[in-house]
């Protein structure tokens, strides 16, 4: 908790840790620079690292990048997934928090100069994934309660961190933790190392002692272990790691070596295996800290959805009763990818409950008892985490994707239970009839997709289930210059000479360490994705119904995000040039005008989005003004514009751009309150952007580099600005930006 000068974590306190026995999970929630982490490792465990700052993941991936032991989530936990404002603060990176009032305590006199949008995970999801954990220690400044709250089941042991000044956080974290089941409490103060009561206390008793010591700003972690014994994790045969299961020979050689499967013989899969060992398959399902019904018996433990095979290596995958408990994208992906592992002629086989079946015997006049036997099995047993049934197939729609994706159907049976509660299931036995590229099944995994949407409105959800799907695999490279790994080595000092007659691979490997892993789409188009984020998520606050003007809409392209609204749209319609969408038409237009006069009465929108617009605008105080006009009490006003940029639209281009001074002085000269005024990306951003402008302007001058033109433009497109994006995670300087997203609201 205690920040440093050089904002490196303390090192960890925690109770003996005897008992982690070896191929223990853990996980390490808030990890930072991974100190506790290694602890864990000293004590043979495996480590899931949480961390949601950019900066501290990266060097966490960098420090274990050879351990498969350890899994790296870039994250928050909370009570619910999504997104959330995690505030950073550069100087003591360890006291960075989702919390506001975290920063209203002991360390109020710190600034948290970096505002940054993150995905939130829950520890239900985390444990879905992962297994069960062994011990959760959980250090995230503030915000302790919150990740609790996403924990719906008992783990054997877990810790949380607590400040006198917010002891009733803490009574909240440990009430939570009290109705899961957890009935045993004690607490290490700051930094000591042993547990502060001699025996385990009551919730009521743990805060009667705490009351009673005399601490000059107590502070320290509160320990809690669940009632009964917790499961021990098996340690029968060695459990496949997801980090370790991208190596596609290290794979087969793990199960040559457990003994499971021979080389020469056919490799049969047996997925989910629960308590149904198949000879002659490798049985594999989450090891037994997963389960808390099943016995499981499997050859190996892993989560099916890490797995990866070599392509074209297994002769049969069959699933009995776990297909349905994958997403529809989940599911897709997973299709892709087994029709990749499968040899041509390999079998797939998998059995669901039928939802064709079930809702037949739903809408007869059978007894309830037996309707409620079909509910359980179209939605799961629910008795852990992951016993959830989140889609639902019937003999239509396995033909029909299956046949989608590069698969032939053999043989699609329904059948039910001849007996009470009449349960009905279906099968299905297809081939792999032929390679078919990535490209190709994604293409028609996206149409598949379409067909689960209900509405053309519902293209954002789509758009979202699409970029979902993609992160399951690696997008092919659409660069023309190969890209330069970054685990290159630079040569030894003797090997200078045979270094330079490739200068662009020695550069490229002096910079990797910092270098950004992200896509080059990401890192070229990221003013624009960050635009469209902040705009997203300012769409998901608004609530349903409220009237919203989108002032100098262009191409209008974030009138989907408000479909839920009234959504209205403003432009003066005299550019006849390339617009957002590389167009040169408008969108749907409906008031005409100037910006300084547009033709609406006084107070008639709750919220008025204004992006990339005030640059192009001669007299942008009388827009504020036009804009504070039309703007209802208590509304909302959203704004985004350049500090800095490139002459562009003209001759309608007025202004280089505006600084949060200027913003602050139309706030105070309308009477508007400023909610938020965050940079797009600080100067490092800004740099790799305007050097990847070398390679988006070649054609302009490619011709004067000669024998040299694809080295220097690979190194301004992709190894400089991976280089810049990557050390802005650890250097953030906003002086520099592309500009400033701002949200000003209007007195009630």
């Amino acid at each position: 908790m205690q920040p440093s000068g050089t904002g490196t974590s303390l090192p960890s306190t925690s109770f003996d840790l005897s008992f982690i026995q070896p191929d223990d999970l853990v996980f390490d929630v808030g990890a930072n620079l991974g100190a506790k982490t290694e602890r864990f490792l000293n004590a043979s465990a495996r480590v899931v690292c949480v961390e949601p700052q950019p900066s501290c993941a990266n060097i966490l991936r960098d420090k274990f990048a050879d351990n498969p032991r350890v899994v790296v989530v870039e994250k928050g936990l909370a009570e619910k997934q999504g997104f959330r404002e995690l505030s950073i603060c550069s100087t003591a990176n360890t006291i960075s928090t989702f919390s506001d009032e975290w920063k209203q305590g002991r360390f109020a006199s710190y600034s948290w100069d970096t505002k940054l949008v993150v995905e939130m995970s829950t520890l239900d999801e985390l444990i879905s994934i992962h297994g069960t954990p062994k011990y959760c220690k959980i250090d995230v400044e503030g915000f302790e309660i919150s990740v609790l709250e996403g924990l719906s089941q008992k783990i054997p042991n877990i810790s949380f961190e607590f400040t006198v000044e917010f002891i009733n956080n803490a009574r909240r974290c440990v009430e939570h933790l009290a109705r899961l089941g957890f009935t045993r409490f004690n607490v290490i103060l700051g930094e000591n190392k042993h547990l502060e009561f001699s025996e385990w206390l009551s919730p009521s008793d743990l805060f009667e002692h705490i009351a009673t010591l005399q601490a000059v700003q107590l502070w320290g972690d509160i320990y809690a272990q669940a009632d009964g014994p917790s499961s021990p994790m098996s340690v029968a045969l060695p459990p496949l790691q997801p980090d370790s299961l991208r190596d596609d020979a290290g794979i087969l050689t793990r199960l040559v070596q457990a003994n499971v499967w021979q080389q020469g013989t056919p490799l049969r899969l047996h997925l989910g295996c629960g308590e149904q060992h198949f000879p002659g398959y490798v049985n594999i399902d989450y090891p037994p800290s997963g389960h808390n019904v099943m016995n499981v018996k499997a050859d190996f433990f892993a989560d099916t959805t890490k797995l990866d095979f070599p392509t074209e290596s297994v002769d049969e995958i069959r699933l009995h009763h776990v297909f349905e408990h994958f997403s529809r994208v989940t599911a897709l992906a997973m299709l892709i990818r087994w029709q990749r592992w499968l040899k041509v002629g390999g079998i797939l086989r998998i059995e669901t409950p039928d939802i064709l079946g079930c809702s037949r015997t739903l809408t007869s006049d059978a007894p309830l008892k037996v309707k409620m036997g079909i509910i359980r099995h179209i939605a799961g047993d629910q008795a852990a985490s992951w016993a959830y049934h989140l889609d639902h197939w019937f003999p239509e729609r396995y033909e029909h994707t299956l046949g989608a994706l590069g698969f032939d159907v053999l043989e699609t049976r329904s059948s039910s239970w001849p007996q009470e509660p009449f349960l009905s299931n279906v099968e299905t036995i297809a081939v792999k009839s032929a390679e078919v590229v990535l490209e190709k099944q994604l293409e028609n995994a996206d149409e598949l997709l379409w067909q689960s949407t209900v509405a053309p409105v519902e293209k954002p959800t789509w758009e979202v289930w699409r970029q979902q799907l993609r992160s399951f695999f690696s997008p092919p490279t659409t660069e023309e210059v190969t890209p330069i790994s970054t685990s290159l080595e630079l040569p030894a000092e003797g090997s200078v000479k045979e270094a330079m007659a490739d200068p662009l691979r020695a550069i490229a490997a002096l910079l990797a360490p910092l270098s950004s892993t992200q896509s080059l789409s990401e890192i070229h188009h990221f003013n624009q994705n960050e635009r469209d984020v902040w705009v997203r998520r300012k769409a998901l606050e608004t609530p349903a119904g409220l009237r919203v003007l989108d002032v100098g809409a262009g191409t209008c392209p974030y009138r989907t995000l408000f479909d839920h609204c009234e959504y209205r749209s403003h432009d003066f319609k005299k550019y006849e040039g390339v617009k957002l969408g590389n167009t040169t038409v408008y969108g749907d237009i409906d008031y005409v005008s100037g910006i300084e006069d547009i033709p609406v009465l006084p107070a008639s929108f709750d919220v008025i989005l204004c992006t990339e617009v005030l640059e192009h605008v001669p007299e942008p105080i009388e827009a504020f003004r036009e804009m504070f006009r039309i703007l209802k009490p208590g509304g909302r006003l959203l704004i985004t514009a350049p500090l800095g940029s490139g002459l562009h639209q003209l001759p309608f281009h007025f202004y280089g751009g505006y600084t949060p001074e200027w913003y602050k002085y139309c706030a105070k000269k309308f009477g508007l309150d400023v909610v938020e005024i965050i940079p797009n990306g600080g100067a490092l951003r800004l740099l790799a952007q305007e050097c990847a402008r070398v390679s988006w302007t070649w054609d302009q001058h490619g011709q004067l580099h000669g024998v040299n033109g694809a080295p220097i433009r690979h190194l301004f497109n992709e190894v400089i600005p991976r280089f810049l994006f990557g050390l802005e995670q650890h250097w953030f300087n906003d002086q520099f930006t592309v500009g400033y997203h701002v949200e000003m609201k209007k007195p009630d």
